[in-house]
């Protein structure tokens, strides 16, 4: 018996110090987080909304890819007219060693200044115009790149929102389930007072109630931080979520699976990247072919020079630059891009084997999530009539307290998995709207149409 308290006593003082530290925790977040507004009950679109002002991933990648719009500008400049100028100033001592007979050179003493401007227009730059076309095709990854982010932002937020939602699922059966065993151990202390069970199934009710407590302890902690998380992501700190109700539709995917695969490849941002990529490839390796052509350029330029006597040239023409020869290095960088072409094709390959595989699965996934939910919720029926079975044995001595509490333990366990089993079929409809690229706000609208308002 001594033994017995000692280990309750532990137990509630490693209790006392989760608790402690989940709070101390909570405390020191809290300076991270922009709070505009008192915590405030919120519900996923209410969410979602928040989250585009505040989440910081989202705004980096809206910083970023706006700084990858500037690649098509500077492609374009390399196909427009260039001005340019320069100006010196020296001092001069200019003093002829010989000068021949009957020549009027004589030494110069002073200053010298000297401009040019110069005008030049690309004619025929194969290079930069393989180039151009490059970056117009970059111009179309930066804004699938974009939407990516926008629909990842949506399931960062939903995953944070039902991973609390199931905190809190926790936290409530975890105390439901502490409850019962303290009545079963109150009336398990009194039926051992007057002589009917032994002392065993008083240590027995005791030791699931310290167990209770510790897992109420783990899921209070769980809890505050699915909540600080969520609350890092929509910028604010919030007090709670709204649940779930009851009953919401089970609805199965609309199409077959070979239907989804289809639909999945035609929709999905990955895929559309990784066929870009390949054709941005395609260009680069036709951009180092074409460095081996000669460029042509457009060229007018003034020059004015003030020695002892001030001159004025003006030239224009036709200037053709040919480098056939570059030590090699234009055969090896000819040949790297048709490596990375190549590699480029096999991703695409490879990217359409994989997201075929992870649309058949995920369709399977969704049929099963169904059956799950169904199960579990007949699951938690069973539970409760083998519980009052248990109990009525127990009461007639045909069970005993272990058998009791294992039953309690398995109601509450099924509770918790039926509550997860639709939270994971509610994520992995997200999923599935982010796997074909559709993930928008119109699927959040309907996910908190079945909240309770």
């Amino acid at each position: 018996m001594k033994n017995l308290m000692q280990c309750s006593k532990i137990a509630l003082a490693v209790i006392s110090a989760g608790l402690s530290m989940t709070t101390l925790t909570a405390q020191a977040a809290e300076p991270s987080i922009t709070t505009t507004q008192s915590a405030q009950v919120i519900g996923l679109l209410e969410a979602w909304q928040m989250a585009l002002d505040a989440d910081t991933q989202w705004r980096s990648a809206q910083a970023s890819l706006a700084a990858e719009r500037e690649i098509l500008p500077q492609a374009k400049a390399a196909l427009l007219p260039s001005l340019g100028t320069s100006a010196a100033f020296y001092e001069q001592d200019y003093d002829p060693k010989e000068v021949a007979p009957g020549s009027n050179v004589s030494s110069y003493e002073g200053s010298y200044s000297t401009y040019t401007v110069e005008l030049r227009q690309p004619v025929l730059n194969l290079a930069a115009i393989k180039g151009y076309a490059s970056s117009k095709k970059t111009m179309d990854i930066v804004n699938y790149q974009l939407e990516a982010q926008k629909q990842a932002l949506i399931l960062r937020v939903s995953e944070a929102y039902f991973n609390l939602l199931l905190a809190e699922e926790s936290v409530t059966l975890a105390e439901s389930e502490l409850k019962a065993i303290q009545r079963q151990l109150d009336q398990t202390q009194q039926r051992f007072k007057v002589g009917l069970v032994s002392k065993t199934d008083v240590l027995e009710a005791q030791a699931a109630s310290d167990q209770t407590r510790v897992t109420v302890a783990q899921a209070l902690n769980d809890r505050a931080i699915a909540l600080e998380n969520l609350s890092i992501i929509v910028g604010q700190q919030i007090s709670d979520v709204k649940k779930v109700q009851a009953n919401i539709p089970l609805e199965p995917m609309s199409v077959t699976s070979s239907e989804w695969v289809d639909q999945v490849l035609a929709g999905s941002i990955d895929f559309k990247l990784a066929q870009l990529n390949q054709e941005i490839s395609g260009l680069a390796r036709d951009a180092e072919k074409a460095s081996y052509w000669p460029t042509i350029d457009a060229v007018a330029n003034y020059s004015n020079a003030d020695q002892i006597n001030e001159t004025a040239t003006t030239n224009y023409g036709l200037e053709a630059t040919w480098t056939p020869f570059q030590g090699g290095g234009l055969r090896s960088r000819i040949r790297e891009a048709e490596l990375r072409y190549q590699s480029a094709a096999t991703d695409v390959a490879g990217l359409r084997q994989t997201l075929s595989r992870d649309a058949r699965n995920l369709y399977q996934t969704l049929r099963t999530n169904i059956v799950q939910i169904e199960a579990q919720k007949q699951s938690i029926v069973s539970s409760e009539s083998a519980l009052e079975a248990t109990q009525a044995g127990y009461e007639v001595g045909t069970r005993n307290i272990v058998d009791v509490l294992d039953a309690q333990q398995a109601v509450f366990q099924a509770k918790r998995n039926f509550a997860e089993a639709r939270y994971t079929w509610i994520i992995n409809r997200l999923n599935a709207s982010l796997l074909d690229s559709s993930l928008s706000e119109s699927n959040l609208t309907q996910v908190d149409g079945w909240l309770i308002q």
